[in-house]
């Protein structure tokens, strides 16, 4: 199907706003109202404008993630349990705190995935993105203070 240059923009604009709001593109695409998968690749393929406005919407989305796994580690969520005992029936409410930590670490790992230089783990040892040089005494070998030039007499036999 051939759209005119308002429809993708109307298309394109609509499936942003989703994505910023946390619906995973995968989700969005192809259902009424939204381009197809490979029509909107074929979008960020052709317009370089396109993919900074995608880069932006995902920024927000991840952003958006991160302000979510804090609300979950401050709110607590509870679990109510029914115990039903001999002399009637008893309500226990209680901090589901395993499903907590399932969130925000799922949470955690997609957001070190998605902007590892952002979220992840690993120290980023590089000027602006580039590499440091190694100084050239990293192949020399140093020698203890305690330790001679001379062989010990094990080192003889």
């Amino acid at each position: 199907m051939k759209y005119t240059a308002s429809e993708i923009e109307t298309m394109f604009s609509k499936a942003l706003k989703t994505i910023e709001d946390g619906t995973p593109l995968r989700q969005i695409l192809g259902t009424p109202g939204y381009p197809t998968r490979r029509k909107f690749y074929d979008w960020l393929e052709e317009s370089e404008k396109m993919r900074e406005r995608y880069a932006r919407a995902k920024e927000i989305h991840l952003s958006a993630l991160f302000d979510e796994m804090l609300e979950i580690a401050k709110a607590p969520l509870t679990e109510t349990i029914e115990v039903m005992g001999t002399q009637g029936g008893s309500v226990t409410t209680k901090d589901n705190v395993q499903r907590s930590r399932l969130m925000i670490d799922t949470i955690k790992w997609r957001l070190a995935k998605e902007a590892p230089s952002k979220y992840g783990d690993k120290l980023d040892v590089t000027s602006g993105n580039k590499a440091i040089a190694l100084p050239a005494i990293v192949g020399m070998v140093i020698k203890n203070e305690t330790q001679s030039d001379e062989p010990a007499d094990d080192d003889l036999f």
